[in-house]
């Protein structure tokens, strides 16, 4: 999940990791479909959103609480 937020193309990140691009494909889906979420890109996000909430103060996590938040 990391080198996607970063931006790079599961293609580089198999390369990078010396698996096959099936292989990154697969654990992708497992993950997503394991965590619930729809897309990678829903997995991504919310990877995203977690990583800046660890960062934050106690008074500012309910932000990122509330923008996570499904609809």
């Amino acid at each position: 999940m990391d080198g996607l937020a970063a931006g790079k193309k599961p293609l580089a990140l198999a390369a990078e990791l010396g698996c096959s691009y099936s292989t990154i494909r697969r654990r992708l889906s497992r993950y997503v479909r394991s965590a619930g979420f729809a897309t990678v890109e829903q997995a991504v996000a919310h990877h995203i959103a977690a990583r800046i909430r660890a960062v934050l103060p106690l008074a500012l996590r309910q932000v990122v609480d509330r923008a996570m938040r499904p609809k």
